[in-house]
């Protein structure tokens, strides 16, 4: 069957299919008044249900991280708690559920004293919606935070002089 004919058939079922339909078309027009439904709006998420906005008022460094390794997130969880404990006051984030629900403008807004946002380079370019309002001059930043670019975090775990370094860079950096 060539193209043609087929295109020919296919008119023929839809007139077929008209025809045949016509009285059951009017009684659902007459009986339940259809009319064009009106585009429902987006549904957007809110940060507050996953991430309490009261909480991030007073944070001055994000540690975001999209890991799904225990060993890794466990690293990244140690390393905010030392930075709250010992430099300023940290948060860590899971970059998977912000970037998912695309809540970055959401979370940076609510966010009054951040001053520096730590991130494996890796997973930063992993987070497409994240990227967006990255800016490298004058200095790498998002939206208009410093940013601090980690190693992947696996290569913390195997080798103790490198996660040395990592703090020293912190404690001058932060």
């Amino acid at each position: 069957m060539n193209s043609k004919a087929f295109v020919d058939l296919i008119e023929d079922a839809k007139l077929w299919l008209d025809q045949e339909f016509a009285d059951q078309k009017e009684v659902i027009a007459r009986d339940y008044l259809i009319t064009p439904q009106k585009a429902l709006p987006k549904k957007t998420a809110k940060l507050d249900p996953l991430i309490p906005t009261e909480d991030l008022s007073s944070i001055e460094v994000f540690l975001i991280s999209t890991t799904t390794d225990s060993a890794e997130k466990a690293l990244a969880e140690r390393l905010t708690s030392a930075i709250d404990e010992r430099i300023a006051k940290a948060k860590f984030l899971d970059g998977n559920i912000l970037e998912k629900n695309n809540l970055w403008s959401e979370l940076f807004s609510a966010s009054k004293k951040l001053r520096h946002i730590l991130i494996s380079e890796m997973e930063f370019y992993q987070l497409a919606s994240f990227m967006k309002h990255y800016k490298k001059s004058p200095v790498r930043s998002v939206f208009n935070v410093p940013l601090f670019l980690l190693a992947d975090l696996k290569c913390y775990n195997q080798d103790v002089e490198l996660k040395k370094s990592l703090w020293a860079s912190l404690l001058s950096e932060l």
